[in-house]
This record gives C-alpha cells, structure tokens and sequence, in this order.
C-alpha cells in the first residue's frame, strides 16, 4: 500500500475531524467477549482469530486511515460505523474465516478494510495472531483507490 496512513490510537492535540474521530472512538463501550468466552468459542485457532478481529474492530482500538478516507470529514463517523458493524463475511471475501478484510460501499465509494497483526511494539509482525497477549490489531481504512 502507497498511502499515508494516520493512526488514531493515541490522543494528542486533536482538532476538527482528528477529535471527532477520537472522540467517536471513546464512545465505543468495552467488547462482551472475556478471555475465557474466547477458549469457548474458538476452538480452533482460525475461530479465535475470527473472534478477536471481530472485537477489535468493533472497538476501533487501533486504526489506521488513509488521506481519502480523512478527506470524508464530517461522514467520516459514518465510514467507521459501517466497518464497526460489518458481518458480511462469506466464503468469496474470507476464504480463511479470519474476518480480516471488508469492502464496504459508501456514498457511491467502495471502501476497504484490512485488519493487520503486530507484536506489542508494532515493529514487527505478531508471531502468534490467535493469542492476544502477544498481538496487537492494527485496522486500516483506505479508498478502494488507495489499496
């Protein structure tokens, strides 16, 4: 990917769409799924990664946009809304059943999705995505255009 990417994990001086975004972000109330309901429900590896990036993007924890996705303003809310609560998944766009990708249309765009898998630091891939003690879930957001 070629585009610059913003990330809106942590807050700074945020102004205009930076602290909307921000703040539409804390909105988000804390995930249902404890650990333990996870080692339920994701019996296999593939089931808990699954779980975990449903979670993860629920919550926006850690995302990334692109230039054209932050060019969006005030519809901006709108975009992260839809990619919060995507549950399209089929054989066709996950053919793994990570729940790792979406495309979503929006105001006559499509837009994409990709949820990225990082060890603690973020310098480095994470060597286990199915344990999240060890993971850290980075969410991008991106114009079709961008990917």
């Amino acid at each position: 990917m070629n585009a610059l990417f913003l990330t809106m994990s942590q807050p700074t001086q945020l102004t205009g769409w930076e602290l909307a975004a921000y703040r539409f972000q804390q909105t988000v109330r804390r995930s249902r799924h404890t650990r333990q309901q996870i080692k339920l429900l994701g019996e296999k590896p593939m089931n808990t990664i699954a779980i975990l990036n449903d979670i993860s993007r629920a919550h926006l924890g850690n995302y990334s946009i692109t230039l054209m996705v932050r060019d969006l303003g005030d519809q901006l809310s709108q975009l992260l809304t839809l990619v919060k609560t995507f549950n399209n998944f089929n054989p066709d766009n996950d053919p793994y059943g990570e729940h790792d990708f979406g495309s979503i249309e929006f105001a006559g765009e499509t837009y994409f999705w990709k949820i990225d898998y990082y060890d603690k630091t973020l310098c480095y891939g994470s060597p286990n995505p199915a344990d999240e003690t060890v993971t850290r879930r980075v969410i991008a957001v991106m114009h079709s255009s961008e990917y």
